[in-house]
């Protein structure tokens, strides 16, 4: 009887990946934080030609962006009943405080814990060190530039900087709360690679940003630039990242079955 050899590759090789322990939070999982966070600083230096087209065309959206951080901020405070600042939806900003995004991780983690589904648990974690690395590492733009934020209005302009040797009072840019929910969406987005779920997950982003412009606690260009880095960040970390296991999923031929396993990054 012939035997196909991806059938015997299956059973010799991936038999062993798809036998492994579903993630889970441990001391590998705690030290990687510090790890991937001293990776992401270095990333820059790692890059090619791709990485550098792409921080060009950030860097020139982020211009733009500030080029129109008046005009933004007067329309989105036009909106009926400024409910981005007082109203229903300001309640949108502790999505970006981790109010109400790490219950909902920790949720989702315990319910793969529950189902046996690895994909769940692993997206919690990414999305959970996403949204704590991008929360820290926003401190050091944040005390270097020392930006004064729109809500000073009539005293503040757009261009005002403190800079390193400020008081520590302005801290307009980057956002932090835009940051973190832009890094957990883009984790979400890449782990399900589902259309539904990447709309769903950046809309909720989307929200964070226009209410953070209409509590006036942010510009515009501050809230572009958060998104732009969240979405960097999320992305390395779930590509690049010293996350023990990544997810893998796929279609066994030879048995017809679909399968799902973790396989080791090294």
């Amino acid at each position: 009887m012939r035997i196909p050899l991806g059938f015997l590759l299956n059973i010799l090789f991936f038999s062993q990946l798809y036998a492994q322990v579903p993630p889970a939070f441990s001391k590998t999982q705690i030290l990687s934080y510090p790890r991937d966070g001293f990776g992401l600083l270095k990333a820059p230096l790692t890059w090619g030609k791709k990485e550098c087209a792409r921080a060009l065309v950030s860097t020139a959206i982020i211009y733009g962006a500030y080029t129109l951080d008046e005009e933004v901020l007067a329309l989105v405070r036009q909106e009926p009943n400024n409910s981005l600042a007082t109203g229903f939806l300001s309640g949108s900003r502790h999505w970006g405080s981790g109010l109400y995004s790490f219950p909902v991780f920790a949720g989702l983690y315990f319910y793969g814990k529950f189902k046996d589904n690895p994909r769940h648990q692993l997206t919690a974690m990414n999305a959970t060190k996403a949204f704590v690395l991008s929360r820290v590492l926003v401190q050091i733009p944040k005390f270097l530039f020392q930006r004064h934020p729109p809500q000073m209005l009539g005293f503040a302009q757009k261009s005002d900087l403190d800079g390193p040797l400020g008081g520590g009072i302005n801290r307009s840019f980057p956002s932090g709360h835009v940051i973190s929910i832009f890094s957990a969406a883009e984790v979400f987005r890449l782990s399900y690679d589902n259309w539904w779920v990447g709309t769903l997950v950046y809309t909720l982003a989307g929200t964070v940003a226009l209410q953070r412009i209409g509590s006036g606690a942010h510009w515009f260009s501050d809230v572009t630039t958060s998104a732009v880095c969240g979405a960097a960040i999320g992305h390395w970390l779930s590509t690049k990242g010293s996350t023990p296991f990544s997810l893998i999923s796929g279609t066994t031929a030879h048995l017809n079955v679909r399968t799902f396993g973790l396989v080791y990054n090294f």
